[in-house]
């Protein structure tokens, strides 16, 4: 079960206008350890809170991160966001990525363009003790998304759900 943090749609500027002083990586942590302490397995955060969410709860602690842009999408209304292989650099268990996926023309090349840049980020920086895993949003289709799941490996294999 896991818990929602800061959104990575909300900034600092933001949490103060909702009485949140503080840094929003001190408020990340804090609801991270919040979430540990209820006996929760992890939390959703941005990529940007990794290092320190890792430093606070330790490993095994999962850490799923949306915010996961290419270095040439638009980020939206996304606030602190990170690419794919930084994303990997920075320790995440889980990436989710949508809009650069759904608007894309076409989804699955812009899915597996990600997939490879994570593939050679785990490449050049050694092969963590954890891999990530992913799960994008390819496309709609009338009420129902398609899903691109797996697990990350250095031979990605994507599944793809109907």
């Amino acid at each position: 079960m896991l818990a929602v943090t800061v959104l990575t749609s909300l900034n600092q500027d933001d949490l103060k206008r909702v009485g949140v002083d503080g840094r929003v990586a001190a408020q990340v942590v804090r609801l991270a350890l919040l979430t540990k302490e209820a006996g929760m397995d992890g939390v959703v955060a941005s990529p940007q809170e990794v290092a320190d969410i890792r430093a606070a709860c330790g490993r095994r602690f999962v850490i799923v991160t949306p915010g996961i842009r290419p270095r040439e999408a638009a980020r939206n209304d996304q606030q602190r966001v990170m690419t794919p292989a930084d994303a990997v650099r920075a320790g995440v268990d889980y990436i989710v990525v949508g809009r650069p996926i759904l608007e894309a023309k076409d989804p699955i090349s812009a899915t597996r363009a990600i997939v490879s840049e994570m593939e050679r980020a785990l490449r050049h920086n050694g092969s963590p003790a954890q891999q990530p895993r992913f799960s994008f949003l390819s496309k709609i289709k009338g009420d129902r998304r398609s899903r691109v799941q797996g697990s990350m490996s250095l031979h990605p294999t994507l599944n793809f759900e109907t």
